[in-house]
């Protein structure tokens, strides 16, 4: 083989590895991103979790508070109408 080809053949090499190095570089920074994103739509996931838990214990608090207001009022009324027999 002369000079000539030998050298062709290790520029096509290097231009081979550049393009995998190219290309592996590409991937990781896609899958950074990717699961930096991930990431970021877990915590909003969480977040919304979190407040529609609170939401409903705050909306099954008031149902009770309101329940035991109707009984208080009752009893009320009930102990008046007893007072003036």
């Amino acid at each position: 083989m002369t000079v000539d080809v030998i050298e062709r053949m290790k520029l096509i090499e290097v231009a081979e590895q550049e393009v995998h190095r190219r290309e592996c570089e590409l991937e990781a920074k896609v899958k950074r991103l990717a699961q930096a994103e991930k990431g970021r739509l877990e915590v909003i996931s969480g977040a919304n979790h979190q407040r529609a838990l609170t939401e409903a214990a705050g909306q099954a608090e008031a149902i009770a508070m309101r329940g035991d207001a109707e009984v208080g009022g009752k009893q009320a009324s009930q102990f008046h109408r007893n007072l003036k027999l």
